[in-house]
């Protein structure tokens, strides 16, 4: 039943986001289509389930989680191959943690996605003959961020397994987080476009686009290893290897805010 819920779901934030490319939609219309597209989801049984929380509880954070990714990946599709690299490497990382956990549905789902990624990122990678647009970026978002909540985590003894999949998809959120609080910092509206993308920076320190893309597929790699050790290790190691992806995350994000930028 889940599988036909992300297909349906999936199919409508595709649709959505063809209209989004054909006449740019409002900032408004925009996240009530994807919230619309995640109540489809949510209808299908596709939610947390965080014991800590009621149902009503868990259906607002599917919908907050489901929109926020949505829109993270839509945030990375600004130069070629960005997006859909990072969904690459993500879909492979979960790819990873269902074999690990014994999940082969989720692990067909997510092979399946890795490869269909894989085929248009040969026409994607710059310089590009075939652009995602706002229907491409949103779907792949929609898609891991579905197949996030779905996928089966290790034994209730490693809690720290639930964070697994937030810190695989770590770079399009840690993007989104940089980008929302540098424009509030700035006193802009966060969901604006501009030129002040944590990959937009790296091209002001000199770095080409093939170098960006580089760079950022292996900070999304690292994000997505850094995933699948929290979800085997215990309490005790699994909390030291957050503990790194948070220094390395403050690390950055302070070399990155100093970066000049224009407008």
């Amino acid at each position: 039943k889940f599988i036909a819920g992300i297909l349906v779901s999936s199919g409508l934030i595709f649709a959505f986001g063809i209209g989004d490319d054909r006449r740019e939609l409002s900032i408004s219309a925009k996240f009530l289509t994807q919230a619309a597209a995640a109540a489809v989801l949510i209808a299908s049984g596709v939610r947390t389930r965080m014991v800590m929380l009621n149902d009503t509880l868990n259906i607002c954070v599917t919908l907050v989680w489901m929109v926020g990714i949505t829109n993270a990946f839509n945030h990375l599709d600004i130069i070629d191959g960005l997006s859909g690299s990072a969904a690459a490497i993500i879909s492979l990382g979960f790819m990873v943690l269902a074999f690990l956990n014994a999940d082969p549905l989720v692990l067909v789902l997510s092979a399946a996605f890795f490869c269909a990624v894989a085929g248009f990122l040969v026409f994607n990678l710059p310089p590009a003959k075939v652009y995602l647009g706002n229907s491409g970026s949103h779907f792949l978002g929609f898609v891991l961020a579905a197949l996030a909540i779905v996928i089966r985590y290790a034994p209730l003894d490693r809690k720290l397994s639930l964070l697994a999949p937030l810190v695989i998809l770590g770079f399009p959120v840690f993007d989104t987080a940089f980008l929302v609080a540098m424009r509030l910092g700035r006193n802009h509206v966060p969901f604006k476009k501009s030129n002040d993308h944590l990959v937009l920076r790296l091209t002001k320190l000199g770095f080409s686009k093939r170098r960006c893309l580089a760079a950022a597929s292996g900070i999304t790699l690292l994000f997505a290893a850094c995933g699948i050790i929290v979800s085997q290790a215990d309490v005790v190691s699994g909390s030291v290897v957050l503990a790194i992806v948070g220094s390395g995350v403050s690390v950055l994000s302070l070399r990155m805010q100093k970066v000049r930028i224009d407008g």
